[in-house]
């Protein structure tokens, strides 16, 4: 575990985490260890996709935290 998991612990807020398969920075294995830390988030993967999915896949990102934010 890294610095960041505790801090994340102490949140207790829906969360959308966006994440690249093709994320070579952080492996996608990060994305689930903060989805363990925070209560009631959602990972969404994106395929074809690295480090940056907002600049990547624009679109995509949009779709999907539009589609969170209206649940």
């Amino acid at each position: 575990k890294n610095f960041l998991h505790e801090p994340l612990k102490e949140l207790s807020i829906p969360s959308l985490i966006l994440w690249g398969w093709q994320d070579t920075v952080t492996p996608p294995y990060i994305a689930e260890e903060f989805r363990e830390c925070l209560k009631g988030s959602q990972i969404e993967y994106l395929e074809d996709c690295g480090h940056v999915p907002s600049f990547e896949k624009p679109q995509e990102c949009l779709r999907l935290i539009e589609g969170f934010l209206r649940r």
